[in-house]
């Protein structure tokens, strides 16, 4: 399962604008991540640890699901405190409206982070990361642990997995042996929730990660 990391989210101001587009959008400005946390299995996020992203602009999602974007991270930089965005909520999708509207009335309050570490070292059984990937950014409304807002995924494989299960309902681990497996063999595909296929078209997504990763 994906780890873990003590981020609490401060939101600094959220106003609406229009995005260059000429979209209508709802532009927010706060930290999605703070540094010098340690989560309750010994992870922590130094200061300056972000050196970059999966791709730009980094995704906006609705509760991690990839099938549910809601806007971009128009802007991103990290100072000693943590992670600052300025993000970008499209409110001319009902979902962008929906979360304006949670969010200015403080029913919205956690951000998480889905990211890579791609430099780590453990000392006295806690995990010490000095750079990562962002995967993405997700507004949410209850974090898996109270405190939680970033998200640490091992690999790239990892993180697809994640975003597998999370679209699916099936179980991690079992979406991870199914990404391995279709990396190694082209493996037929077999999810525990047969309605999972109707959500998402597994073997071509799987393609395309393949096509991503090798």
């Amino acid at each position: 399962m994906p780890a873990f990391v003590d981020a609490p989210f401060e939101l600094k101001e959220i106003k609406q604008a229009e995005s260059d587009t000429g979209a209508t959008v709802a532009r927010f400005r706060g930290y999605a991540a703070t540094f010098g946390n340690r989560d309750r299995v010994g992870d922590i996020i130094h200061a300056g640890a972000v050196k970059g992203a999966m791709q730009e602009p980094i995704p906006l999602l609705w509760q991690h699901r990839m099938d549910n974007p809601i806007g971009i991270v128009a802007e991103w930089d990290q100072d000693k405190k943590g992670m600052l965005i300025t993000g970008e909520i499209n409110l001319d999708t009902s979902r962008g409206k929906d979360t304006f509207g949670l969010m200015r009335a403080g029913h919205v309050k956690h951000m998480s982070i889905g990211f890579i570490p791609t430099d780590f070292k453990d000392k006295d059984d806690v995990r010490h990361i000095y750079e990562l990937e962002i995967v993405e950014v997700s507004l949410v409304t209850l974090p898996a642990n109270p405190k939680a807002t970033v998200t640490n995924i091992e690999s790239k494989a990892d993180a697809f997995a994640w975003q597998l299960s999370v679209q699916t309902g099936i179980p991690f681990h079992e979406a991870k042996n199914m990404v391995s497996s279709e990396l190694k063999a082209d493996a037929p595909l077999a999810p525990s929730k047969p309605e999972a296929r109707a959500e998402i078209d597994l073997g071509a997504a799987l393609a395309e990660l393949k096509a991503i990763i090798k």
